[in-house]
């Protein structure tokens, strides 16, 4: 069975407000579950726009520590231009923004459906891919007889972790130079054209982490999992439980007959009742009623008033 690893570099059109998702790099691997050899493709769709690309920053255990956001075009091979967050695209940049885009995702799909087709893939692995194949279904790429599987949750369900791809390449010990990529484990060839692109965050960079980390967890699973939970234990800070709320008690006021305060619920809603004061809300008496005022008579006047406002209030006659 033939399964394709896929990576995509996109970012969002300058000035459209997260509104075109436009992809600019694709990198993937084929390999068969029954053959050594792998197989390298990557390739650009270089439109000219301009379009911002956001980058997470990490430290040397593969932790976020922030992020930066940068206009590129790779047209015109244009990567560190200024980045204004207040530009607004013009209405005909808009529409034309709108035109490329459609070029873009379509150029993706017509790609990565040649391919599915052509090498008979049957699984297509991603990590946190859920943006990815959306812009691969907008491209008319179809995936009926495909498995798609996202190592992301693969990790998630038997770590109970969320890890990003940076800190699961950090605990497998991945490494790359322009000769091979891999683990302590195992390594692959890097073939001559890609050696200076396997890096991380170019879509071939990406593509052979996931290939690894998905060979990894496939052929020695218990030490992956071994390895995460005992970086979790590490380095992850154990979140808390957060304390049970406690409703806050009506602020006092002057203005509030200390009498109609019930000693329980603090709320100032206590009602009067033949001589004794009953509270609605605990729905207990805060002071019993005086015997001598309890006429046996339930359709007094002031019993039925009371069972028509508060007809959960236990009738005082029955003592």
């Amino acid at each position: 069975m033939n399964t394709l690893v896929l990576d995509l570099e996109w970012g969002y059109v300058y000035g459209s407000y997260k509104r075109h998702a436009i992809p600019y790099e694709a990198g993937s691997i084929i390999f068969s579950s029954n053959q050594e050899q792998v197989i390298l493709q990557g390739r650009q769709f270089p439109h000219d726009i301009d379009m911002v690309v956001r980058r997470n920053t990490t430290d040397e255990r593969g932790k976020t520590t922030g992020s930066t956001e940068r206009v590129v075009n790779v047209a015109t091979k244009e990567y560190q231009k200024s980045y204004d967050p207040a530009f607004k695209l013009s209405p005909e940049a808009k529409t034309r923004a709108k035109r490329i885009t459609g070029r873009a995702i379509a150029e993706l799909g017509s790609y990565i459906s040649s391919l599915l087709s052509r090498h008979a893939i049957r699984q297509l692995v991603v990590f946190g891919g859920n943006n990815d194949i959306i812009l691969l279904k907008k491209g008319g790429v179809r995936f009926d007889q495909i498995e798609i599987i996202d190592l992301q949750h693969l990790l998630r369900r038997a770590t109970g972790f969320r890890f990003s791809l940076d800190k699961i390449s950090h605990i497998v010990d991945f490494t790359a130079n322009a000769v091979s990529f891999g683990t302590n484990r195992k390594r692959y060839p890097v073939p001559e054209k890609y050696r200076y692109l396997v890096k991380p965050h170019r879509a071939i960079g990406d593509a052979c982490r996931i290939f690894t980390i998905y060979q990894e967890f496939q052929h020695w699973r218990d030490d992956v999992i071994s390895a995460c939970k005992a970086y979790i234990t590490t380095h992850e800070r154990p979140k808390k439980p957060a304390p049970p709320v406690q409703p806050a008690p009506p602020a006092a006021s002057a203005d509030i007959d200390p009498e109609r305060r019930c000693p329980q619920c603090q709320r100032p809603n206590v009602i009067s009742f033949k001589g004794g004061r009953w509270c609605p809300h605990c729905g207990r008496y805060v002071v019993l009623p005086d015997p001598s005022l309890c006429d046996t008579d339930q359709n007094d006047d002031c019993s039925i008033k009371l069972r028509r406002s508060w007809p959960n209030i236990p009738e005082p006659w029955h003592r």
